[in-house]
């Protein structure tokens, strides 16, 4: 599957993914649970990974369906 996003979209959703990736650490650092906090690691994995493709300078960012 691929999404085409405008610059606009794009920035926003790198905001809303920044956003996310600042949240995450204290909730993980916060947790006692063990298998929440690899499921907020694996989460954080995966927001830094888009982040990262959303960087790149793309027009269209492709989303792998699993």
């Amino acid at each position: 599957m691929s999404v085409e996003l405008t610059q606009q979209e794009r920035d926003l959703l790198t905001q809303l993914v920044d956003s996310a990736l600042r949240e995450i650490g204290p909730e993980i650092r916060r947790t006692m649970t063990y298998d929440y906090k690899d499921d907020l690691k694996e989460q954080r994995q995966t927001l830094r990974r888009l982040r990262d493709r959303l960087s790149a300078d793309r027009p269209t960012v492709m989303i792998s369906e699993v």
